[in-house]
């Protein structure tokens, strides 16, 4: 009963502190600033900045240009804290593309959700970027 019981609190403890781990810190484009993430297809880049990484001071917003259907439409992009990518329509922001990142420093890779797919219109089923240094 006693080695249940430590069995228990060791699984217990081991789960609250891998819980509250970011499996990809370090790893997204706002941990590589400053540099600008470019794709040739579709058409599309977004800037990182130099930030200030405090906890004081919000994170910059990020912005960027995509070019479809040869019109320019400004971006914003946020990234959540799993792999998840959101790329907003300055313009109107109830459209967005979600999407899902393997991340690389050099290089990121978007997986787009087919479902939340809201400007793109299925013309791209990923988009890989590729980081300049600025």
């Amino acid at each position: 009963m006693i080695c249940k019981k430590k069995n228990f609190f060791i699984i217990l403890t081991l789960f609250i502190l891998f819980s509250n781990c970011d499996v990809h810190s370090g790893k997204r484009p706002l941990d590589y600033p400053p540099a600008k993430w470019v794709s040739e297809e579709p058409e599309m880049w977004f800037e990182i900045g130099k930030s200030d990484n405090s906890a004081y001071s919000p994170r910059e917003n990020i912005y960027g240009f995509l070019v479809l259907d040869g019109h320019n439409i400004e971006i914003e992009v946020f990234f959540d804290g799993g792999n998840g990518i959101y790329f907003n329509a300055t313009s109107d922001f109830d459209k967005f593309t979600k999407g899902h990142c393997k991340f690389r420093s050099d290089k990121l890779i978007v997986k787009i959700d087919k479902e939340r797919d809201g400007f793109l219109n299925g013309l791209y089923k990923t988009i890989t970027f590729i980081r300049i240094q600025n």
